[in-house]
């Protein structure tokens, strides 16, 4: 009798431990699930950026290297991706009719483009 009640204090203690539940965006992509990296193109949509993946292409008859791009819809949820940050998404299931993609994290920023883009002051012209 003195042997079974430590084996059953162990075991009610780990009994009431609670299992923690992840929710699926912070859960890492399965090691099948296909990733890639890509340009967002646009964030217009809510909760959802276009990203366009290029790819470098051997002609076949030519030989010459060609660039082939794809436009791919994925799920960004806290809509923090801006147009020209280079991201990586990952396949998941499919959210919307056109979104079998979902955000997994950004690569690189997009460069500020509100000092980049304002006119440079030029000098009258004499006349």
């Amino acid at each position: 009798m003195p042997d079974e009640e430590p084996e059953q204090q162990q075991s009610s203690q780990a009994a009431e431990v609670p299992e923690q539940v992840v929710p699926e965006a912070a859960q890492a992509p399965p090691p099948s699930a296909r990733a890639s990296t890509g340009v967002v193109t646009s964030n217009k949509a809510d909760k959802t950026i276009t990203v366009r993946i290029e790819r470098r292409v051997k002609h076949p008859v030519y030989g010459k290297f060609m660039r082939r791009s794809t436009r791919i819809a994925a799920h960004d949820e806290g809509n923090e991706c801006q147009e020209g940050d280079v991201v990586t998404i990952v396949e998941s299931r499919p959210v919307s009719k056109t979104k079998s993609w979902r955000l997994l994290g950004i690569v690189e920023r997009a460069r500020d483009r509100g000092a980049d883009s304002a006119p440079t002051p030029r000098a009258p012209a004499p006349g």
